[in-house]
């Protein structure tokens, strides 16, 4: 299963009607981890595309070791990292920016801001939608989804949209879907 579902989301990704569109990707939880893995590995090594990688669930060091078991270059990312409690907000990694937590929109839409507008990157993903509305109501969750996509369209990025298919989705995933090019379920 797990080589058909990959080859599935390859295909999937190599028919997208814009190569640097918006895209919304839904998945059940238990192939997380298989897609968010498939589709970093075609923009990063398929592409050869540079990206910046916000994370909001797990952290920044777990994420670049998971993608380095994969083979994925995490020198070609970026990452904002939502998740890892740092004594100083403001502190950074060389390949890393450190926010307060998935709360704190404003730092975080800075840090997105900050990143994209060095021009070296081509994509942004997004990593997860669900877990903004853990932190922020529905409401503030569907502006700032719109923000960060108006963002990467002033930007000229490509962007990768990632949420789980599950009940907390369910009521924010329709109004990201219209400002994205494409939803695509799995």
């Amino acid at each position: 299963m797990t080589a058909a579902l990959k080859n599935k989301i390859l295909k999937k990704i190599e028919s997208l009607k814009r190569k640097n569109g918006i895209y919304l990707f839904i998945s059940p939880a238990e192939y997380y981890n298989l897609i968010n893995s498939t589709i970093l590995a075609y923009y990063t090594k398929t592409r050869k595309k540079s990206g910046i990688y916000v994370t909001l669930n797990k952290s920044f060091k777990s994420i670049s070791a998971s993608l380095n078991e994969e083979g994925i270059d995490v020198s070609r990312l970026y990452f904002i990292d939502g998740i890892t409690r740092t004594e100083n907000n403001n502190a950074k990694d060389k390949n890393c920016t450190f926010i307060s937590s998935p709360h704190a929109l404003t730092e975080l839409s800075l840090a997105i801001t900050t990143a994209t507008n060095t021009g070296k990157f081509d994509f942004l993903f997004f990593d997860s939608i669900n877990t903004l509305l853990i932190y922020n109501d529905l409401k503030t969750t569907q502006k700032f989804a719109h923000y960060v996509i108006t963002k990467m369209r002033e930007a000229n990025l490509g962007g990768i949209i990632f949420s789980l298919d599950e009940a907390s989705g369910k009521n924010v995933i329709p109004a990201i879907t219209q400002f994205c090019d494409d939803s695509i379920k799995f």
